[in-house]
């Protein structure tokens, strides 16, 4: 619990950065200068410590998030295996289109991964959290495909629908018939 007259304030990860770069753009500012700049411009009150500590990993931050996505995030998160994840990522992005990627897959992948990566690693765990963090991290989203729609080219039935209207507009209702289930209704008499 804090002290009488102390405060906690988490910065985002673009709060961060932006500090760094304020206090390299402006080296002669002092610590208690930037308290005040960050309140006045970021509506974020924190302690000369934090200030301190943030300028001392300005290399590290700089370096960390010149090309992060996810700057709102307030916690610096630190991933055990990065090659791993990285190469999740590219097998994730290349196979959701041509199949249904199911929890259970990835769990498998990543622990193949793993092991052709990491060879010596210690027990891992790729738990349902670890899956719903990792596709948010990433902006992963996954989509339930039914049946046969999973092999449906939604492009190409979009260029051939107005075709088979066209088709089927010369005959009637009654006279259509869906073939996948021809199996099912062979011996049925037509009315």
């Amino acid at each position: 619990m804090p002290q009488k007259g102390t405060f906690h304030t988490t910065m985002t990860n673009k709060v961060r950065v932006v500090l760094c770069q304020y206090k390299r753009d402006n080296p002669q500012l002092s610590q208690k200068n930037m308290i005040k700049w960050l309140k006045d411009n970021h509506i974020t009150k924190v302690s000369q410590a934090t200030i301190s500590t943030t300028l001392k990993q300005s290399a590290e931050i700089f370096a960390k998030f010149d090309n992060e996505t996810n700057l709102n995030a307030k916690r610096q998160r630190t991933f055990r295996y990065p090659k791993m994840e990285s190469a999740l990522v590219k097998w994730f992005r290349a196979n959701q289109e041509r199949a249904n990627v199911s929890g259970e897959l990835v769990r498998e992948s990543v622990m193949k991964i793993l092991d052709w990566l990491y060879p010596r690693h210690e027990p891992f765990k790729f738990s349902s959290g670890r899956l719903e963090v990792f596709k948010s991290r990433h902006g992963i989203r996954s989509y339930r495909r039914f049946g046969e729609s999973g092999s449906v080219d939604m492009a190409a039935l979009a260029n051939t629908l107005p075709a088979i209207h066209d088709v089927l507009d010369q005959y009637a209702w009654k006279d259509i018939y869906n073939m996948d289930e021809i199996g099912l209704f062979y011996r049925m008499q037509v009315l």
